[in-house]
Protein backbone atom coordinates (compact mmCIF):
# COMPACT_ATOMS: atom_id res chain seq x y z
CA UNK A 1 0.00 0.00 0.00
CA UNK A 2 2.99 2.58 0.77
CA UNK A 3 4.83 1.35 -2.50
CA UNK A 4 1.74 2.92 -4.30
CA UNK A 5 1.24 5.74 -2.83
CA UNK A 6 4.64 6.18 -3.14
CA UNK A 7 4.05 5.62 -6.69
CA UNK A 8 0.73 7.75 -7.21
CA UNK A 9 3.14 10.32 -5.89
CA UNK A 10 5.94 10.39 -8.36
CA UNK A 11 3.64 10.41 -10.93
CA UNK A 12 1.80 13.46 -9.59
CA UNK A 13 5.47 14.99 -9.05
CA UNK A 14 6.15 14.93 -12.51
CA UNK A 15 3.08 16.16 -13.76
CA UNK A 16 3.25 18.98 -11.71
CA UNK A 17 7.24 19.54 -12.67
CA UNK A 18 5.82 19.03 -16.61
CA UNK A 19 3.41 22.12 -16.14
CA UNK A 20 5.76 23.99 -14.45
CA UNK A 21 8.30 23.47 -17.42
CA UNK A 22 5.00 24.41 -19.79
CA UNK A 23 4.30 27.15 -18.00
CA UNK A 24 8.28 28.42 -18.16
CA UNK A 25 7.91 27.96 -21.64
CA UNK A 26 4.65 30.31 -21.95
CA UNK A 27 6.53 33.17 -19.81
CA UNK A 28 9.75 33.28 -22.02
CA UNK A 29 7.52 33.39 -25.20
CA UNK A 30 5.64 36.04 -23.58
CA UNK A 31 8.27 38.25 -22.95
CA UNK A 32 9.82 37.92 -26.22
CA UNK A 33 7.09 38.89 -27.89
CA UNK A 34 6.29 41.72 -25.70
CA UNK A 35 9.73 42.82 -26.16
CA UNK A 36 9.08 43.30 -30.02
CA UNK A 37 5.36 44.71 -29.81
CA UNK A 38 5.79 47.07 -26.95
CA UNK A 39 8.27 49.39 -28.05
CA UNK A 40 6.80 49.74 -31.95
CA UNK A 41 4.10 52.16 -30.06
CA UNK A 42 7.12 54.05 -28.04
CA UNK A 43 8.95 54.76 -31.58
CA UNK A 44 7.51 58.27 -31.65
CA UNK A 45 7.98 58.64 -27.71
CA UNK A 46 11.63 57.92 -28.47
CA UNK A 47 12.12 60.10 -31.23
CA UNK A 48 11.20 63.26 -29.27
CA UNK A 49 12.78 62.12 -26.12
CA UNK A 50 16.66 61.41 -27.93
CA UNK A 51 16.23 64.46 -30.11
CA UNK A 52 16.42 61.92 -33.46
CA UNK A 53 14.32 61.31 -36.74
CA UNK A 54 11.62 58.83 -38.21
CA UNK A 55 14.40 57.31 -40.50
CA UNK A 56 17.07 56.72 -37.69
CA UNK A 57 14.38 55.85 -34.80
CA UNK A 58 13.60 52.88 -36.72
CA UNK A 59 17.28 51.27 -35.89
CA UNK A 60 15.45 49.95 -32.46
CA UNK A 61 13.30 47.90 -34.73
CA UNK A 62 15.93 47.00 -36.66
CA UNK A 63 19.20 46.06 -34.73
CA UNK A 64 16.53 43.53 -32.79
CA UNK A 65 15.54 41.90 -35.96
CA UNK A 66 18.90 42.07 -37.13
CA UNK A 67 20.08 39.85 -33.87
CA UNK A 68 16.80 37.84 -33.71
CA UNK A 69 17.07 36.71 -37.14
CA UNK A 70 20.87 35.63 -36.86
CA UNK A 71 20.49 33.70 -33.83
CA UNK A 72 17.44 31.82 -34.86
CA UNK A 73 19.51 30.16 -37.45
CA UNK A 74 22.54 29.58 -35.24
CA UNK A 75 21.34 28.95 -32.10
CA UNK A 76 19.71 25.28 -32.77
CA UNK A 77 22.83 23.67 -33.21
CA UNK A 78 24.15 25.62 -30.08
CA UNK A 79 21.20 24.05 -27.60
CA UNK A 80 22.26 20.37 -29.38
CA UNK A 81 26.11 20.89 -28.45
CA UNK A 82 25.96 22.48 -25.68
CA UNK A 83 22.86 21.91 -23.73
CA UNK A 84 19.16 23.26 -24.11
CA UNK A 85 18.41 23.90 -20.51
CA UNK A 86 21.90 25.84 -20.05
CA UNK A 87 21.66 27.82 -23.29
CA UNK A 88 17.87 28.74 -22.34
CA UNK A 89 19.05 30.24 -18.85
CA UNK A 90 22.06 32.10 -20.99
CA UNK A 91 19.64 33.73 -23.09
CA UNK A 92 17.33 34.86 -19.96
CA UNK A 93 20.66 36.82 -18.61
CA UNK A 94 21.37 38.34 -22.36
CA UNK A 95 17.80 39.58 -22.51
CA UNK A 96 17.21 40.40 -18.75
CA UNK A 97 20.63 42.87 -18.86
CA UNK A 98 19.97 44.44 -21.93
CA UNK A 99 16.79 45.59 -20.51
CA UNK A 100 18.21 46.70 -17.69
CA UNK A 101 20.37 48.83 -19.31
CA UNK A 102 18.45 50.84 -21.90
CA UNK A 103 16.13 52.69 -19.54
CA UNK A 104 20.19 54.29 -18.73
CA UNK A 105 21.34 55.07 -21.99
CA UNK A 106 21.09 58.80 -23.22
CA UNK A 107 21.53 58.74 -26.85
CA UNK A 108 19.80 56.25 -29.66
CA UNK A 109 22.36 54.82 -30.81
CA UNK A 110 23.53 53.25 -27.20
CA UNK A 111 19.74 52.14 -27.00
CA UNK A 112 20.09 49.95 -30.26
CA UNK A 113 23.36 48.33 -28.81
CA UNK A 114 20.42 47.20 -26.26
CA UNK A 115 18.52 45.96 -28.57
CA UNK A 116 20.92 44.12 -30.33
CA UNK A 117 20.94 42.40 -27.03
CA UNK A 118 17.62 41.90 -26.36
CA UNK A 119 17.33 40.42 -30.29
CA UNK A 120 19.61 37.94 -29.03
CA UNK A 121 18.56 36.64 -25.73
CA UNK A 122 15.02 36.69 -27.49
CA UNK A 123 16.73 34.23 -30.75
CA UNK A 124 17.86 32.29 -27.77
CA UNK A 125 14.57 31.85 -25.74
CA UNK A 126 12.63 31.27 -29.08
CA UNK A 127 15.15 28.69 -30.40
CA UNK A 128 15.58 27.02 -27.02
CA UNK A 129 11.63 26.88 -25.94
CA UNK A 130 10.86 24.26 -29.17
CA UNK A 131 13.47 21.70 -28.31
CA UNK A 132 12.75 21.77 -24.61
CA UNK A 133 9.20 21.11 -25.56
CA UNK A 134 9.92 18.34 -27.18
CA UNK A 135 11.80 16.97 -24.07
CA UNK A 136 9.12 18.11 -21.54
CA UNK A 137 6.05 16.29 -23.72
CA UNK A 138 5.72 13.52 -25.20
CA UNK A 139 5.56 13.23 -29.40
CA UNK A 140 1.65 12.97 -29.92
CA UNK A 141 1.18 15.76 -27.35
CA UNK A 142 4.00 18.09 -28.69
CA UNK A 143 1.60 19.78 -31.37
CA UNK A 144 -1.04 20.77 -28.57
CA UNK A 145 1.99 22.68 -26.75
CA UNK A 146 3.77 24.56 -29.80
CA UNK A 147 0.32 25.55 -30.96
CA UNK A 148 0.05 26.69 -27.17
CA UNK A 149 3.73 28.90 -27.79
CA UNK A 150 1.81 30.33 -30.92
CA UNK A 151 -1.27 31.31 -29.14
CA UNK A 152 0.79 32.76 -26.03
CA UNK A 153 2.88 34.87 -28.78
CA UNK A 154 -0.01 36.21 -30.30
CA UNK A 155 -1.69 37.75 -26.67
CA UNK A 156 1.92 39.11 -26.39
CA UNK A 157 1.93 41.01 -29.72
CA UNK A 158 -1.47 42.22 -28.88
CA UNK A 159 -0.87 43.27 -25.65
CA UNK A 160 2.50 45.27 -26.52
CA UNK A 161 0.96 47.68 -27.79
CA UNK A 162 -1.49 48.21 -25.19
CA UNK A 163 0.84 48.10 -22.05
CA UNK A 164 3.41 49.52 -24.40
CA UNK A 165 0.85 52.77 -24.70
CA UNK A 166 -0.32 53.14 -21.14
CA UNK A 167 3.14 53.01 -19.76
CA UNK A 168 4.34 55.47 -22.07
CA UNK A 169 1.34 57.83 -21.00
CA UNK A 170 2.38 58.08 -17.64
CA UNK A 171 5.27 57.23 -17.13
CA UNK A 172 7.50 57.92 -20.19
CA UNK A 173 9.60 54.95 -22.54
CA UNK A 174 11.87 54.04 -20.07
CA UNK A 175 9.36 52.02 -17.63
CA UNK A 176 8.61 49.56 -20.90
CA UNK A 177 11.98 48.43 -20.97
CA UNK A 178 11.76 48.06 -17.12
CA UNK A 179 8.87 45.79 -17.13
CA UNK A 180 10.73 43.12 -18.63
CA UNK A 181 12.94 42.77 -15.75
CA UNK A 182 10.84 41.33 -13.13
CA UNK A 183 9.55 38.68 -15.62
CA UNK A 184 13.35 38.30 -16.41
CA UNK A 185 14.22 37.16 -12.76
CA UNK A 186 11.15 35.24 -12.15
CA UNK A 187 11.81 33.11 -15.47
CA UNK A 188 14.85 32.74 -14.49
CA UNK A 189 14.37 30.77 -11.53
CA UNK A 190 11.27 28.80 -12.56
CA UNK A 191 13.84 27.81 -15.63
CA UNK A 192 16.25 26.65 -13.11
CA UNK A 193 13.91 24.84 -11.32
CA UNK A 194 11.56 23.24 -13.73
CA UNK A 195 13.69 22.84 -17.05
CA UNK A 196 14.74 19.51 -17.61
CA UNK A 197 18.37 19.22 -18.18
CA UNK A 198 19.55 17.77 -21.05
CA UNK A 199 22.94 16.63 -21.54
CA UNK A 200 25.17 16.07 -24.99
CA UNK A 201 25.55 12.31 -25.28
CA UNK A 202 28.73 12.80 -26.78
CA UNK A 203 30.71 16.25 -25.80
CA UNK A 204 31.05 18.51 -29.11
CA UNK A 205 32.02 21.62 -30.10
CA UNK A 206 30.31 24.33 -32.65
CA UNK A 207 32.12 23.57 -35.54
CA UNK A 208 30.32 25.85 -38.29
CA UNK A 209 32.24 29.00 -37.69
CA UNK A 210 32.32 29.31 -41.31
CA UNK A 211 28.59 28.88 -41.75
CA UNK A 212 27.96 31.43 -38.89
CA UNK A 213 30.65 33.61 -40.56
CA UNK A 214 29.04 33.89 -43.56
CA UNK A 215 25.38 34.29 -42.51
CA UNK A 216 26.45 36.83 -40.22
CA UNK A 217 28.25 38.75 -43.47
CA UNK A 218 25.29 38.42 -45.92
CA UNK A 219 22.38 39.36 -42.91
CA UNK A 220 24.32 42.37 -41.86
CA UNK A 221 25.76 43.52 -45.60
CA UNK A 222 21.85 43.20 -46.33
CA UNK A 223 20.53 45.16 -43.77
CA UNK A 224 22.93 47.78 -43.69
CA UNK A 225 22.12 48.01 -47.72
CA UNK A 226 18.55 48.44 -47.38
CA UNK A 227 18.70 51.39 -44.05
CA UNK A 228 21.18 53.28 -45.38
CA UNK A 229 19.31 55.31 -47.44
CA UNK A 230 19.12 58.54 -46.35
CA UNK A 231 21.02 60.32 -49.01
CA UNK A 232 19.00 57.80 -51.75
CA UNK A 233 19.73 54.37 -53.19
CA UNK A 234 23.42 54.82 -54.21
CA UNK A 235 26.67 52.69 -55.21
CA UNK A 236 27.44 51.91 -51.43
CA UNK A 237 23.98 50.38 -51.34
CA UNK A 238 24.59 48.70 -54.36
CA UNK A 239 28.19 47.54 -53.33
CA UNK A 240 26.42 45.73 -50.41
CA UNK A 241 23.48 44.18 -52.09
CA UNK A 242 26.14 42.37 -54.44
CA UNK A 243 28.74 41.39 -51.32
CA UNK A 244 25.80 40.08 -49.23
CA UNK A 245 24.81 38.19 -52.62
CA UNK A 246 27.71 36.62 -53.16
CA UNK A 247 28.13 35.50 -49.24
CA UNK A 248 24.91 34.08 -49.84
CA UNK A 249 25.85 31.53 -52.34
CA UNK A 250 28.80 30.88 -50.57
CA UNK A 251 26.64 30.44 -47.39
CA UNK A 252 24.87 28.00 -49.35
CA UNK A 253 27.59 26.22 -51.19
CA UNK A 254 28.76 25.62 -47.46
CA UNK A 255 25.48 24.54 -46.16
CA UNK A 256 26.05 21.49 -48.83
CA UNK A 257 28.76 19.91 -47.95
CA UNK A 258 28.38 21.11 -44.09
CA UNK A 259 27.67 18.01 -41.56
CA UNK A 260 26.19 19.99 -39.33
CA UNK A 261 24.44 22.96 -41.34
CA UNK A 262 21.90 25.30 -40.21
CA UNK A 263 19.33 25.04 -42.91
CA UNK A 264 18.07 22.31 -45.27
CA UNK A 265 19.58 23.48 -48.84
CA UNK A 266 17.27 20.84 -50.48
CA UNK A 267 13.93 21.94 -48.89
CA UNK A 268 14.85 25.45 -50.80
CA UNK A 269 15.64 24.00 -54.19
CA UNK A 270 11.86 22.54 -53.93
CA UNK A 271 9.38 25.15 -55.92
CA UNK A 272 6.49 25.17 -54.22
CA UNK A 273 8.60 25.44 -50.67
CA UNK A 274 10.33 28.03 -52.11
CA UNK A 275 6.82 29.98 -53.61
CA UNK A 276 6.32 29.85 -49.58
CA UNK A 277 8.98 31.00 -48.43
CA UNK A 278 9.10 34.09 -51.12
CA UNK A 279 5.34 34.37 -50.25
CA UNK A 280 6.14 34.97 -46.31
CA UNK A 281 9.19 37.24 -47.09
CA UNK A 282 7.02 39.79 -49.10
CA UNK A 283 3.69 39.42 -47.18
CA UNK A 284 6.60 40.17 -43.98
CA UNK A 285 7.15 43.14 -45.92
CA UNK A 286 4.15 44.70 -46.18
CA UNK A 287 2.90 43.96 -42.86
CA UNK A 288 5.29 45.65 -41.07
CA UNK A 289 4.11 48.98 -42.42
CA UNK A 290 1.39 48.84 -39.85
CA UNK A 291 3.94 48.55 -37.16
CA UNK A 292 6.30 51.17 -37.88
CA UNK A 293 4.03 53.55 -39.25
CA UNK A 294 0.85 53.25 -37.35
CA UNK A 295 2.37 54.91 -33.93
CA UNK A 296 3.01 58.01 -35.87
CA UNK A 297 0.00 58.42 -37.81
CA UNK A 298 -2.21 57.60 -34.77
CA UNK A 299 -0.71 59.53 -32.56
CA UNK A 300 0.56 63.06 -35.58
CA UNK A 301 -2.40 62.48 -37.72
CA UNK A 302 -5.61 61.22 -35.42
CA UNK A 303 -3.95 63.47 -32.41
CA UNK A 304 -4.52 59.96 -30.15
CA UNK A 305 -2.66 59.44 -26.93
CA UNK A 306 -0.04 56.82 -26.63
CA UNK A 307 -2.33 54.43 -24.74
CA UNK A 308 -5.14 54.79 -27.35
CA UNK A 309 -2.96 54.48 -30.34
CA UNK A 310 -1.77 51.55 -28.48
CA UNK A 311 -5.69 49.96 -28.48
CA UNK A 312 -5.89 50.45 -31.81
CA UNK A 313 -2.48 48.86 -32.96
CA UNK A 314 -3.78 46.01 -30.93
CA UNK A 315 -6.47 45.15 -32.93
CA UNK A 316 -4.44 43.73 -35.73
CA UNK A 317 -2.57 41.18 -33.94
CA UNK A 318 -6.14 40.17 -31.68
CA UNK A 319 -7.78 39.68 -34.94
CA UNK A 320 -4.70 37.43 -36.51
CA UNK A 321 -4.65 35.29 -32.77
CA UNK A 322 -8.40 34.44 -32.98
CA UNK A 323 -9.17 34.29 -36.38
CA UNK A 324 -6.52 32.42 -37.68
CA UNK A 325 -7.96 28.59 -36.36
CA UNK A 326 -11.55 29.81 -36.79
CA UNK A 327 -10.54 30.79 -40.88
CA UNK A 328 -8.54 27.27 -41.46
CA UNK A 329 -11.30 25.06 -39.91
CA UNK A 330 -14.33 27.00 -42.18
CA UNK A 331 -12.65 26.60 -45.19
CA UNK A 332 -11.57 23.39 -45.47
CA UNK A 333 -13.86 23.02 -48.52
CA UNK A 334 -10.98 24.64 -50.28
CA UNK A 335 -7.56 23.40 -51.23
CA UNK A 336 -4.12 24.70 -49.05
CA UNK A 337 -3.29 26.92 -52.35
CA UNK A 338 -7.00 28.86 -53.21
CA UNK A 339 -6.67 29.81 -49.33
CA UNK A 340 -3.11 31.24 -49.73
CA UNK A 341 -4.19 33.15 -52.87
CA UNK A 342 -7.60 33.93 -51.10
CA UNK A 343 -5.48 35.82 -47.85
CA UNK A 344 -3.44 37.61 -50.29
CA UNK A 345 -6.02 39.25 -52.35
CA UNK A 346 -7.97 39.82 -48.86
CA UNK A 347 -4.64 41.81 -47.70
CA UNK A 348 -4.53 43.44 -51.28
CA UNK A 349 -7.89 44.66 -50.49
CA UNK A 350 -6.62 46.19 -47.33
CA UNK A 351 -4.07 47.54 -48.57
CA UNK A 352 -5.96 49.61 -51.37
CA UNK A 353 -8.38 50.77 -48.57
CA UNK A 354 -5.28 52.03 -46.44
CA UNK A 355 -4.07 53.94 -49.47
CA UNK A 356 -7.48 55.94 -50.06
CA UNK A 357 -8.04 56.12 -46.14
CA UNK A 358 -8.84 59.55 -45.21
CA UNK A 359 -8.01 61.49 -42.02
CA UNK A 360 -11.88 62.61 -42.06
CA UNK A 361 -12.74 58.88 -41.51
CA UNK A 362 -11.20 58.68 -38.60
CA UNK A 363 -9.83 55.89 -35.79
CA UNK A 364 -12.71 54.07 -37.06
CA UNK A 365 -11.78 53.98 -40.52
CA UNK A 366 -8.20 53.07 -39.81
CA UNK A 367 -9.41 50.03 -37.99
CA UNK A 368 -11.95 48.77 -40.39
CA UNK A 369 -8.48 48.97 -42.87
CA UNK A 370 -6.34 47.33 -40.07
CA UNK A 371 -9.24 44.85 -39.66
CA UNK A 372 -9.11 43.63 -43.57
CA UNK A 373 -5.67 43.26 -43.69
CA UNK A 374 -5.53 40.82 -40.32
CA UNK A 375 -7.73 38.70 -41.68
CA UNK A 376 -6.05 38.28 -45.05
CA UNK A 377 -2.95 37.76 -43.29
CA UNK A 378 -4.67 35.32 -40.57
CA UNK A 379 -5.52 33.24 -43.74
CA UNK A 380 -2.58 33.68 -45.61
CA UNK A 381 0.00 32.41 -42.66
CA UNK A 382 -1.56 29.14 -41.73
CA UNK A 383 -2.31 28.21 -45.23
CA UNK A 384 1.16 29.08 -46.59
CA UNK A 385 3.11 27.55 -43.38
CA UNK A 386 0.80 24.21 -43.62
CA UNK A 387 1.95 24.21 -47.20
CA UNK A 388 5.51 24.74 -46.69
CA UNK A 389 5.56 22.31 -43.96
CA UNK A 390 4.14 19.46 -46.29
CA UNK A 391 6.89 19.48 -48.06
CA UNK A 392 9.10 18.10 -44.87
CA UNK A 393 9.77 14.71 -43.82
CA UNK A 394 9.90 14.00 -40.02
CA UNK A 395 13.64 14.12 -40.21
CA UNK A 396 13.96 18.04 -41.46
CA UNK A 397 10.78 19.60 -40.27
CA UNK A 398 12.74 21.33 -37.86
CA UNK A 399 15.12 22.86 -40.50
CA UNK A 400 11.81 23.58 -42.49
CA UNK A 401 10.18 25.70 -39.90
CA UNK A 402 13.53 27.37 -39.35
CA UNK A 403 14.15 28.23 -42.75
CA UNK A 404 10.67 29.39 -43.29
CA UNK A 405 10.90 31.19 -40.12
CA UNK A 406 14.28 32.81 -41.31
CA UNK A 407 12.35 34.28 -44.63
CA UNK A 408 9.65 35.82 -42.57
CA UNK A 409 12.11 37.58 -40.04
CA UNK A 410 13.88 38.43 -42.88
CA UNK A 411 10.92 39.61 -45.06
CA UNK A 412 10.16 41.73 -41.08
CA UNK A 413 13.75 43.20 -41.13
CA UNK A 414 13.25 44.45 -44.48
CA UNK A 415 10.00 45.77 -44.08
CA UNK A 416 10.86 48.09 -41.39
CA UNK A 417 13.65 49.50 -43.34
CA UNK A 418 11.54 49.84 -46.30
CA UNK A 419 8.35 51.02 -45.36
CA UNK A 420 9.65 53.39 -43.24
CA UNK A 421 11.66 55.20 -46.21
CA UNK A 422 8.39 55.28 -48.82
CA UNK A 423 6.96 57.11 -45.71
CA UNK A 424 9.30 59.54 -46.28
CA UNK A 425 9.35 59.96 -50.06
CA UNK A 426 6.06 62.29 -49.99
CA UNK A 427 7.36 65.50 -48.38
CA UNK A 428 11.28 64.35 -47.27
CA UNK A 429 10.39 64.62 -43.81
CA UNK A 430 11.69 62.76 -41.16
CA UNK A 431 10.61 65.30 -37.68
CA UNK A 432 6.59 63.96 -37.51
CA UNK A 433 5.90 66.39 -34.82
CA UNK A 434 6.77 69.51 -37.01
CA UNK A 435 5.12 68.09 -40.04
CA UNK A 436 0.89 69.08 -41.27
CA UNK A 437 -1.08 66.20 -41.12
CA UNK A 438 -1.65 66.27 -44.87
CA UNK A 439 1.64 65.15 -45.58
CA UNK A 440 1.56 62.17 -43.14
CA UNK A 441 -1.76 61.49 -45.39
CA UNK A 442 -0.05 61.12 -48.12
CA UNK A 443 2.70 59.38 -46.99
CA UNK A 444 0.40 56.41 -46.07
CA UNK A 445 -1.05 56.38 -49.10
CA UNK A 446 2.09 55.79 -51.20
CA UNK A 447 3.48 53.47 -48.47
CA UNK A 448 0.10 51.65 -48.90
CA UNK A 449 0.02 51.25 -53.02
CA UNK A 450 3.52 50.36 -52.85
CA UNK A 451 2.68 47.20 -51.05
CA UNK A 452 0.01 46.66 -52.35
CA UNK A 453 1.96 46.36 -55.53
CA UNK A 454 4.06 44.20 -53.65
CA UNK A 455 0.95 42.02 -53.06
CA UNK A 456 0.20 41.70 -56.42
CA UNK A 457 3.36 40.45 -57.67
CA UNK A 458 3.14 37.49 -55.35
CA UNK A 459 -0.40 36.57 -56.49
CA UNK A 460 0.45 36.86 -60.25
CA UNK A 461 3.74 34.54 -58.82
CA UNK A 462 1.00 31.73 -57.52
CA UNK A 463 -0.99 31.70 -60.35
CA UNK A 464 1.74 31.35 -63.00
CA UNK A 465 2.89 28.49 -60.39
CA UNK A 466 -0.68 27.20 -60.12
CA UNK A 467 -1.22 27.39 -64.21
CA UNK A 468 2.29 25.70 -64.50
CA UNK A 469 1.28 22.53 -62.45
CA UNK A 470 -2.24 22.06 -63.48
CA UNK A 471 -0.42 22.28 -67.63
CA UNK A 472 2.17 19.87 -66.81
CA UNK A 473 -0.30 17.23 -64.67
CA UNK A 474 -2.49 17.12 -67.54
Amino acid sequence: MQNSHQHIGTISDKKRLKNKGIHTLCISTLMCSLALSSVNIALPELAYSLQTNFLDVQWVIIAFMFSLTCTLVIAGSLSDIYGRKKLFLIGILIFTLACSVAPLVQSLWALVVMRLGQGIGSGILLTSSMALAADIVSKNKLNSIIALLASVSAVGTGLGPIMGGVIIEYAGWQPVFLANIPLGIGLYIYASKYLPSNVPKAKKHFSDFTGACLLLITLLTYTLAITLTSQGFNLLNCLLLIISFVTLQLFLAHQKRSYTAMINVALINTPSFLLCMFSSFIVSIFVMASLVIGPFYLIYTLNLSAATAGLVMAVSPSVVASMSFILSQSLVYLSLRARVLSGLSILLLGALCMAHLKVEYGVVGYILCLTVTALGYALFLSANNTLAMQHANSKNRGAASGTLNLARNLGLLSGTSIMSRLFTVESQAVNFYTTQYQTIEASLHITYLVGAALLLIVIIVQLKYLFYKKSHSL
